[in-house]
């Protein structure tokens, strides 16, 4: 019998792996740990959303944390005017995505969290 599962999904980037992976090693849910790293993680969403259809189901997931970081590469792009600017744009992509989960399968928990250039996580409501 396969194990509940939480799915933990951020982006590539290794110093935001190395700091979600610390936060989801303290976790003591009894869920079994999966990850799923995409580059941009919530910012590229149909990706993700596409990796999480794929695994929802068969891998009994009863929860997914999503991850944002500042200093992302994939939205070097946007030339963000301010820390506030970016900080609300990672909130954006991280709400969306949540509220995109949500629409398909409304009985699972998603919790959404920004990791800081300070290494700190932040969780989102």
């Amino acid at each position: 019998m396969t194990k509940n599962s939480l799915v933990v999904a951020g982006c590539v980037e290794e110093w935001a792996q190395k700091s979600i992976n610390d936060f989801v090693s303290k976790r003591k849910d009894g869920l079994a740990h999966i990850r799923v790293s995409i580059f941009g993680g919530v910012k590229n969403r149909e990706v993700l959303m596409g990796q999480l259809r794929a695994i929802l189901t068969p891998l009994k997931v009863k929860e997914v944390n999503l991850f944002a970081h500042e200093d992302c590469q994939a939205y070097v792009a946007r030339k963000f005017s301010g820390n506030d600017v970016e900080k609300e744009a990672l909130e954006n992509d991280l709400r969306n995505t949540t509220a995109a989960i949500m629409a398909e399968t409304p009985k699972l928990k998603v919790k959404a969290f920004i990791l800081t250039k300070k290494q700190m996580i932040l969780e989102v409501e």
